[in-house]
Order: C-alpha cells, then structure tokens, then sequence
C-alpha cells in the first residue's frame, strides 16, 4: 500500500493508491470506505470526488454514491459550481454541481456559488452559515477554544472573537489605531449537526462585502467591497 497525496484530506476523506495502482478513498478514522476499485480518481472539491472506472469518469459524492455517473472520457474537479468534463465525442461540456440544486439556500460571493460542507438554514428570519466556509473562502484562520466555547477568526487585517450561545463579538482592525470593539449580533452562533453556524450578515458585512437576498430563489448574493476571495 502506498500513500497517495500525503493523505491530505478534503471534505473529510484522503485518496490512497495501493500497489496494484488502484484508488480508494480513506475516511479520517483511517477506514477505506469505497474499497480500491478505482482506476484513477481526484480529491474531493465541493462535495464531490471525480473518479474514473473502466476508463470513463464521473463523480462519487461524500456518501461514496456516483451521483454523475461514469461516461465521460475527462473530467476536472468542480469550482465555483461547476466542472468540465469531455464527452465520448471530444465536446467539452460545463456540468453545474448538482449539490447546489438540491440546496434549499444557496451561497453566492461575487456571483459565485460558495460551496458549504453542510447546508445554510433560516433561523429567527437570519441566514446561518457555516462559520468554517465563509471565513476560507475569504483567507481567515478558524481556531476553537473548546474551555471558552470560543471561536477566533484572523487574517493580516482583523480579528473576531465570539462565543457559541452569545450575541456578542469582538471585531479588531489592525493598524486602524482604534482599540478591539465590541458588537451586538440579533441571532448567536449555535452548534448544528457538529458545525458551527454564525449570522451570514454579520460575518460578510465584517469582511467587506454587501449582502443581498433574493427571495425567490432562495440565495444570498454577496459582493466583496474589499478583493475577490481567494
């Protein structure tokens, strides 16, 4: 068995060649949780993993189901949404990632869609989102004070401080020559399905960014004030 990728891991699984060069995927308990079946395969990137049987590609999701099946000759990893992948007769085709139609609220920052290891929801009228997804997609470091229930996000810009259960925070500009300040939030941080969620207003107004709602497709549009996120 052989290492593949120095067992990195993406949306909680790493790829592993074994010595018969075939693929499998390790969960972070250390279990191979697909067998090696594949002849080649990708990591995962927004939900799901590209992988190739019997010489044809198509993605494997994070329940180890072929949600696209495997007909294409090419494929790439999907980003902001979406993947391009080559079908038999050498077309190019740009497939649309299918978790973002099944989500009920959908994430947009610079009109692209920001994929979340678990789905957005409405509580008490504000949208809460993954706290670890947002701060990512915008270069902020997440650390957890388990003793504090405390979760400090930093970047080479500014500091925030909050507590799960709390509606209260702590927003620190570097350089601004202005002490840390504290704000109120209308709804707390809460722990959900093993997730940390925070108030999407809260957290992208703090990074530079414009909010919008659009009712009737049930999405948030973001517009990023400072730079494009990396």
């Amino acid at each position: 068995l052989s290492v593949d990728m120095y067992l990195c891991y993406y949306d909680g699984f790493c790829r592993v060649l074994n010595d018969e060069q075939k693929y499998g995927f390790f969960d972070t308990s250390g279990r191979n949780v697909t067998g090696f079946v594949f002849d080649q395969a990708e990591d995962y990137s927004e939900g799901l993993a590209a992988v190739s049987v019997s010489g044809k590609w198509g993605y494997m999701d994070t329940d180890q189901q072929m949600i696209i099946p495997a007909v294409y000759e090419e494929a790439s990893p999907f980003k902001a949404g979406f993947a391009e992948v080559k079908t038999t007769n050498g077309e190019l085709v740009r497939l649309e990632n299918p978790i973002q139609e099944s989500r009920d609220i959908n994430i947009y920052i610079n009109e692209a869609w920001l994929y979340t290891e678990k789905s957005p929801f409405i509580e008490s009228g504000r949208t809460m989102i993954p706290i670890r997804s947002i701060a990512e997609a915008f270069g902020m470091n997440v650390q957890w004070i388990p003793s504090a229930s405390e979760v400090i996000l930093q970047n080479s810009e500014l500091i925030i401080r909050f507590q799960i259960g709390s509606t209260e925070a702590s927003i620190n500009f570097f350089d601004d020559g202005f002490p840390s300040r504290n704000v109120m939030l209308d709804t707390a941080p809460t722990i959900f399905n093993g997730r940390t969620y925070i108030p999407l207003r809260f957290i992208a107004e703090n990074l530079g960014c414009s909010v919008t709602w659009e009712p009737n497709s049930r999405s948030v549009f973001m517009t990023n004030l400072w730079r494009a996120p990396q």
